[in-house]
């Protein structure tokens, strides 16, 4: 669920994701707060391959957005570059060499 707090949400898409309308809920919260506060949040769509996701498995809402499709290690230092600007700021992070 979002939270006032929040600056993202991220939806990891794999061949396993099946909508019980809860995800449908959270995809709608988080579209919502993405219009009511422009910057300041964002929606982080990353289709896992490894895991079997595909862009044919991402969310019909979500179609409309941008997405990634990423390997394991490359998914923290994607949702910190997706985030918005003025959280990057805030965070210290070293990629793994």
């Amino acid at each position: 669920m979002t939270h006032a707090g929040c600056a993202a949400a991220v939806f990891f898409i794999s061949s396993d994701y099946v909508d019980t309308g809860v995800i449908r809920k959270e995809i709608d919260r988080a579209l919502h707060e993405a219009t009511m506060r422009k910057d300041s949040f964002r929606i982080i769509p990353l289709v896992l391959e490894q895991h079997g996701g595909s862009d044919e498995h991402v969310p019909a809402p979500l179609q409309t957005l941008v997405w990634k499709t990423v390997d394991d290690i490359e998914i923290v230092p994607t949702i910190l570059r997706a985030l918005p600007a003025s959280v990057q700021a805030q965070i210290r992070f070293a990629p793994p060499k």
